[in-house]
């Protein structure tokens, strides 16, 4: 019973957000570089928030200005360096967190 009230919890502030893979590419230089696909993997219906926990600040350092987190209950294909967008900004999965009943998800502004 309480799962199921934290599942639902701010149900009408959570949004959809499109998540793209990455994969690696050359050029005719031979020089690699990321690429974001153009097709999104899945999409994941949650709300963003700033980092503050002292424990991200410990771990991640002065990036946390530039960093959202989200909580996650279901089993979605997200993996690190990933692509989330947040009001059409690129955002980079940086943090994959499993829990016994959650997943968190940190993501860090890309740059550009």
């Amino acid at each position: 019973m309480i799962r199921e009230l934290t599942r639902n919890a701010f149900k009408d502030l959570k949004k959809n957000y499109s998540v793209y893979g990455t994969h690696m590419e050359q050029d005719k230089y031979n020089n690699e570089h990321t690429v974001v696909d153009d097709v999104a993997k899945c999409t994941v219906n949650t709300m963003w928030h700033p980092i503050t926990d002292e424990a991200s600040i410990a771990e991640y350092g002065s990036s946390v200005k530039r960093m959202y987190y989200c909580i996650l209950y279901g089993d979605d294909d997200i993996e690190y360096n990933d692509i989330v967008l947040i009001a059409d900004v690129q955002y980079e999965v940086v943090g994959i967190k499993q829990f016994n009943t959650y997943t968190r998800i940190d993501v860090r502004k890309k740059e550009v």
